[in-house]
């Protein structure tokens, strides 16, 4: 989602009660930007379409081999009436495809996804699931791959209002580092602001 243009949608809705937006890039840590395309299925049966780059993405990797992946981007309002504006990706797989062993394409359903959007004191989550495809590089710390497709619904909400999407569907690729304190640091913070995940 462009800056500006998403953070006008934002003020259409009752998110509006916050502060300035943000274009301003607070932590350019990763070697490339994360990207990710978000079609909005709207209520009326229209769409549209965003694209949102990250500048934030670490990555852990627990016994099993599952991914905890996180993309973060935080913006500071500039003007009077734009938003202060933070997104977060966490994405956990559940089970990993192996080339010529297991299934390995976009419709798949092998990680949860969670997408938070707060500005000021108000966010909203989007969960849902859908496929996510990994490589690393234990030489160099570094995770590329892609997310093939998830579908996101409303979730949780710090306040009762309006969420931006109905459902919404989410794709595009990540390069990330290897960073477990700054992964569990986020997670928690997420647990804090929104409570934990919803039984089911």
């Amino acid at each position: 989602m462009k800056g500006t243009r998403f953070n006008r949608r934002l003020r259409r809705t009752a998110l509006v009660a916050a502060t300035p937006l943000l274009t301003t890039l607070l932590c350019a840590c990763t070697i490339q930007q994360s990207r990710l395309d978000v079609i909005d299925f709207a209520e009326d049966g229209s769409t549209n379409h965003y694209v949102e780059s990250f500048d934030e993405a670490y990555y852990d990797i627990d016994d099993n081999g599952n991914l905890d992946l996180i993309l973060r981007r935080a913006n500071a309002g500039r003007m009077a009436d734009e938003l202060d504006l933070t997104q977060v990706v966490h994405i956990r797989s559940i089970w990993r495809s192996i080339p010529g062993q297991t299934i390995a394409h976009n419709d798949q359903i092998n990680a949860t996804i969670n997408y938070a959007i707060m500005a000021s004191s108000t966010g909203h989550t989007f969960e849902g699931a859908g496929s996510v495809f990994f490589r690393t590089s234990k030489r160099k710390g570094v995770l590329t791959g892609e997310l093939g497709r998830a579908v996101v619904k409303p979730s949780r909400q710090t306040s009762p209002t309006r969420p931006l999407f109905s459902s919404a569907a989410l794709s595009g690729s990540f390069r990330a580092i290897y960073d477990p304190k700054q992964v569990k640091l986020i997670k928690n913070e997420l647990r804090r602001i929104f409570g934990p995940h919803p039984v089911g």
